[in-house]
């Protein structure tokens, strides 16, 4: 099918998946308008689209989006939504049936998102399939059972949420009994044996077509991330692990799950680094950019899933070495590291490599994002402590 006209209303403006999203969809021929939360965003600075909406509230109000969306997807100027993250995701899903009527929305299969939505579904899933991933305690486990099989540290986190965002590390009882006397409630979280953070975790992106046939995946290994103790990726690049991606796709044909998947590995120290599952992300991920680095056209392979068409196989070897910089939050990464002047490959070269953002073809969204995130990184970070 010939995507050139066909009318996308883009969501979530402020995301950093947005200016390469953007690109694809441009060198696709389509007409997309963006919901921008502020004039700042990048779907908002970015020269690709045709229209911008601006809902100010969007960010962190659903109710504020959800009406833009009851009157925007039935005014007929849309052929397809799509949503980049987790919560407006959750939103047209939850919608499908009114949305649907009038637009195609560009995502999983609502069972699917659900189960990788809720990190304990998510856990669950991989131990009854027999998928490597942390120790979780179970729902209705009695919380000193479940130590007496994993001892602390224990990893904390809510079940839905985005990045590191509420992650607590538990080194003992006293600690425990501290985090219960703030009103945390256990049952909203998870709870799993804590896997020491060293310098080996993965991502993967993934491509199901409508009947479950895994047709693109690229793997990353995360060589730097910030907050150094845990947080978002500043540098990936790619590696060729086929275990990961037959763990990852064994996965999501357990839970149902049908086009393109973000997926979280990390290597366990402790086991000789086997990597164990993490998370399925349901949202479109910031290191999306590496697919088409690499010779994946996702964004058409996401098109292709949505309309129904056969999706393009891209299974081939993809280019192996090729990296993606963060390049905001890896210039943290070098002043606060100890390790700046040591690792592989080196912070200092860029070849071979690109940014998250920048593209010399449309350079204002960089600007505008750094500008936006210098103004509130203080608080990003407070959000992010442990």
């Amino acid at each position: 099918m010939n995507f050139r006209g066909v009318r996308i209303l883009l969501l979530d403006g402020y995301g950093r998946q947005i200016p390469s999203v953007l690109r694809q969809l441009h060198d696709l021929g389509c007409v997309v308008t963006t919901v921008n939360s502020s004039r700042l965003d990048v779907g908002y600075t970015s020269r690709y689209p045709s229209r911008r909406l601006l809902c100010k509230d969007s960010k962190n109000n659903l109710e504020a989006l959800k009406r833009l969306l009851d009157e925007e997807i039935p005014s007929g100027r849309y052929d397809a939504v799509f949503p980049m993250l987790e919560p407006s995701t959750e939103l047209c899903l939850q919608y499908e049936e009114v949305y649907g009527k009038h637009v195609r929305i560009i995502a999983a299969p609502r069972e699917a998102f659900e189960i990788a939505y809720d990190k304990q579904k998510t856990m669950m899933a991989c131990m009854n399939n027999g998928i490597q991933c942390p120790r979780t305690k179970a729902d209705g486990e009695a919380f000193d059972d479940f130590l007496s099989k994993v001892g602390f540290p224990l990893a904390v986190k809510p079940r839905k949420g985005t990045g590191s965002i509420g992650f607590h590390r538990i080194n003992n009882m006293h600690e425990w009994k501290a985090l219960l006397g703030t009103g945390f409630q256990p049952e909203e979280n998870v709870i799993q044996e804590y896997i020491p953070q060293t310098d080996t975790q993965y991502i993967g992106i993934f491509m199901l077509d409508q009947n479950q046939e895994l047709k693109s995946a690229v793997i990353c290994d995360k060589h730097r991330w910030y907050p150094i103790d845990g947080g978002a990726a500043s540098y990936v690049q790619t590696v060729d692990k086929p275990e990961l991606i037959e763990s990852g796709y064994r996965l999501l044909k357990a839970i149902g799950w049908k086009g393109e998947a973000h997926l979280d590995f990390i290597g366990d120290p402790r086991e000789n680094g086997r990597a164990k599952l993490m998370e399925i992300n349901g949202r479109i991920p910031a290191s999306i950019k590496i697919c088409w680095c690499v010779g994946i056209p996702i964004i058409q392979q996401d098109l292709q899933y949505a309309f129904d068409q056969p999706v393009e196989n891209h299974l081939k070897s993809t280019k192996k070495g090729y990296g993606l910089r963060y390049l905001q939050t890896d210039f943290l990464w070098l002043l606060k590291s100890p390790n700046r002047f040591h690792t592989s490959p080196s912070w200092f070269d860029f070849r071979n490599s690109q940014d998250f953002i920048w593209s010399w073809q449309d350079p204002v969204p960089f600007l505008s994002y750094s500008v936006s995130h210098l103004l509130s990184f203080r608080r990003d970070m407070k959000k992010r402590k442990r």
